[in-house]
């Protein structure tokens, strides 16, 4: 591992994750979906759904209570644990939920056919300017499968390929992102010490999910065309080749989200196994 001299870095990169830190994470997943679930949705839609659901659950022992046939305080304990009931059901069910795993199983099978095509395809003959439509071609399948994996809006999902300029292992380059991305592409070189990709891409063989920038020491807030950070949550996957025992960083490929924890658990695994072809064919492209 590469040394790093900034403490707090280093000890993420080699971080492994305690039983707090992981129900830290876990709870923080939770509210942030449940947050972007709801700002979906008006507020007045959310009023009435959840409150006709509430007067649906009490009404019966409410009505019992009513009709003389119980006292307000038994039904009152009676709404009160079918409530609970009710909702601790809701909760659960969110965790067994299959109606979308037949679509999501067949992007991820789309795209991990896609890669085994792009494998088959020696991209290393193709003219400069080709191999720079292709890379930003592969960008888009790479943004089109995360999108669909979290429910993304257009334009939500960014995929940015950064290179080591010739000679340097610190000297980045953006010179590709996804059809459609309006962020600056083939900027001036920037320094990789205040930008997470190039720490990763360093020191890990695979891919390294950013859960919240918000968690970081603000000095990494930095980006690297020196916009406005619009990105809360990222995934960088580095690029290198094997030169005998000599392992030769060429890059990273980034992809973010505004959203935090929009690559928390299960989704970060899916992307690795499904974009693994069509980002090493990136690889052979450079």
């Amino acid at each position: 591992m590469i040394e790093i001299e900034d403490q707090w870095v280093r000890g993420w990169l080699v971080e492994v994750p305690t039983r707090r830190r992981r129900l830290f994470h876990w709870l923080q997943a939770n509210r942030h979906k449940s947050r972007y679930k709801f700002g979906q949705t008006p507020l007045r839609a959310v009023a009435l759904i959840y409150g006709s659901r509430l007067l649906l659950v009490v009404s019966a022992p409410m009505s019992s209570a009513f009709y003389g046939s119980a006292t307000y305080t038994k039904a009152g304990i009676v709404a009160f644990i079918i409530l609970v009931a009710y909702w601790a059901a809701n909760f659960l069910g969110r965790f067994w939920t299959t109606s979308k795993s037949g679509e999501e199983d067949a992007m991820s099978l789309a795209i991990v056919r896609a890669g085994d095509l792009l494998s088959r395809i020696d991209g290393r003959s193709l003219p400069d300017d080709c191999k720079v439509r292709s890379i930003g071609s592969c960008l888009g399948l790479i943004e089109a499968f995360v999108r669909h994996l979290i429910e993304g809006g257009k334009g939500e999902v960014s995929v940015a390929l950064a290179v080591y300029t010739a000679g340097s292992s610190s000297q980045l380059r953006i010179i590709a992102r996804n059809p459609g991305n309006e962020r600056a592409v083939n900027d001036k070189p920037f320094d990789g010490e205040l930008v997470i990709g190039h720490y990763v891409a360093q020191a890990c063989n695979d891919p390294r999910p950013v859960y919240d920038l918000k968690q970081f020491p603000k000095k990494f807030h930095h980006s690297p065309t020196r916009s406005k950070v619009t990105y809360r949550s990222f995934m960088i996957f580095p690029l290198a080749v094997k030169d005998g025992d000599i392992r030769k960083v060429v890059g990273f490929i980034s992809i973010d989200s505004p959203r935090p924890y929009a690559f928390y658990g299960n989704r970060a695994n899916r992307i690795t196994v499904a974009c693994e072809a069509v980002v090493d064919h990136v690889l052979h492209l450079l």
